[in-house]
């Protein structure tokens, strides 16, 4: 004897689950507002990040960004001091900012902006040999204490014990 549904609904077929409803593709209203809260709160998350790094970012500003560009140069030289001081002004905690910056200065022989640059770069980048080595190099150009010099020398070298130049340059310091 055959099984007899509701007279009212249409008898379902092998494959019911395949087949689409009414709700098909939507959550139901109880996930729906627990999804819209979990976006809020992760939105929230994010702002708060944002705003932290906002308020502990360092800002270019306050460390006076040096502008060594004079009239006396030329076009190319005045493009590069003013390509690698907008990368500071972008990104004032980045020390490959600081330093690209610091390069630029310290190859046109502007040495107070390349030693404050690259101290910049050494503070945020403390791990990077470059930018302490090179340090050491405009502080001897300046003619800094031989002792300040030696020590910077010795930091550098401390990070690449195995680089001859740093070594012949820390004997002549």
């Amino acid at each position: 004897m055959a099984k007899k549904g509701h007279p009212d609904k249409p008898p379902r077929s092998a494959n019911a689950a395949a087949e689409p409803t009414a709700l098909a593709g939507r959550a139901a209203p109880g996930r729906l507002i627990g999804h819209v809260g979990l976006l809020a709160v992760l939105a929230a998350g994010a702002l708060a990040v944002w705003l932290g790094y906002a308020l502990v970012r360092p800002d270019a500003q306050a460390w006076d960004v040096p502008d060594p560009v004079s009239p006396d140069m030329t076009a190319p030289v005045v493009r590069a001091f003013l390509t690698a001081r907008a990368g500071v002004l972008d990104r004032p905690d980045a020390a490959a900012a600081w330093g690209d910056f610091a390069v630029v200065c310290d190859a046109h022989q502007i040495y107070d902006a390349a030693q404050t640059a690259y101290e910049h770069a050494v503070e945020l980048d403390g791990a990077d040999f470059r930018w302490k080595y090179l340090l050491a190099i405009v502080l001897d150009f300046r003619g800094a204490p031989a002792d300040e010099v030696s020590a910077a020398f010795e930091r550098a070298l401390a990070l690449a014990p195995d680089f001859p130049p740093g070594h012949l340059r820390f004997g002549d310091a």
